[in-house]
């Protein structure tokens, strides 16, 4: 027999400092496990690729929004009742979760509902990271190349925040959308884009991260940044090229534990300005996982999947 969600919140009091939060919706995160493992260098063994699969998969959590049903009685930021939104690192896709208040968990922008809020932190909080390795400043100009994941949204509106001009490469189908969330520029990746740019970039941002490198650093200015968004042996390659024959680009390798409660809490206040709008693809009902885990794993057209109750 199922457990109810009283008798499941009875098996897990939240300790000293932790929240006891019963999840509204959570973005459902593509196995990335199977897809980034190929990327590891082939004369691995299959024991280094589980280990880089399992340290990847602990790092990503699991994206989530809902509202504090108990906390411990040392808890100061939160009362029961307060819709939150964060990442977790609990298991998998479960509806009741612990979480440390001083952990990846803000209060949930009044302006979102829990889909939205779910929709959120991994592509923003990955974006932020970008922004800070790429020093984006007003003025500057950036390329995002693969905007339509969730991460090269939020980087779009993140730089567009920042008051740079973003140049943004994506399926044709999803131009207007990028051009409402502040595109200067969109252009179709699925044509050569080199001809169509007259200008260089600051930063460039490769979100799909598929080698690209030795055509596209010819878009980056000599003291220009190129930063991936998944490393891989080819990534470390080519870093270290750039580093012995100073060409004109350094590729900045991502470290996921460069971000904290105080970058959700801008995030959070960035929504709420509007000037960070989440995108969702599709929902799906929390029932309906393993349809929604198949989905996903199809590439969706833009955006999160999100499962909601």
């Amino acid at each position: 027999m199922t457990k109810s969600i009283f008798e499941k919140s009875e098996a897990l009091q939240p300790e000293a400092h932790e929240l006891l939060v019963q999840v509204h919706a959570m973005s459902v995160m593509p196995d990335y496990c199977a897809q980034r493992s190929s990327q590891v260098s082939p004369p691995l063994s299959s024991l280094a690729k589980k280990t880089y699969c399992r340290k990847l998969y602990k790092l990503m959590g699991y994206d989530f929004s809902g509202v504090v049903i108990g906390r411990g009685k040392q808890v100061t930021n939160f009362q029961v009742g307060d819709q939150v939104f964060g990442i977790s690192y609990q298991s998998n896709y479960d509806r009741l979760i612990n979480i440390n208040e001083f952990d990846l968990v803000r209060h949930k922008p009044e302006n979102l509902s829990y889909a939205e809020a779910a929709a959120l932190p991994f592509g923003a909080l990955n974006a932020l990271y970008f922004i800070k390795a790429g020093q984006i400043q007003a003025g500057q100009k950036v390329l995002v190349y693969g905007a339509d994941s969730a991460i090269g949204i939020s980087a779009l509106q993140l730089a567009r925040a920042m008051q740079a001009e973003v140049t943004v490469v994506c399926q044709s189908r999803n131009a207007a959308l990028l051009s409402f969330l502040g595109a200067t520029v969109v252009l179709d990746i699925d044509e050569p884009i080199a001809p169509m740019l007259h200008d260089s970039f600051d930063v460039l941002l490769d979100v799909q991260s598929n080698h690209h490198y030795s055509r596209l650093c010819k878009l980056i200015k000599d003291d220009g940044r190129y930063i991936v968004a998944f490393y891989s042996w080819r990534t470390y390659f080519w870093h270290l090229w750039s580093l012995l024959i100073r060409q004109r680009s350094l590729i900045s390798i991502k470290q996921r534990d460069a971000v904290n409660a105080d970058d959700l809490l801008w995030v959070a206040h960035l929504a709420e300005q509007g000037k960070l709008i989440p995108v969702i693809d599709r929902l799906f009902d929390f029932s309906e996982l393993s349809i929604a885990m198949e989905y996903i794993h199809q590439e969706p057209d833009i955006g999160s999947v999100v499962l909601q109750s």
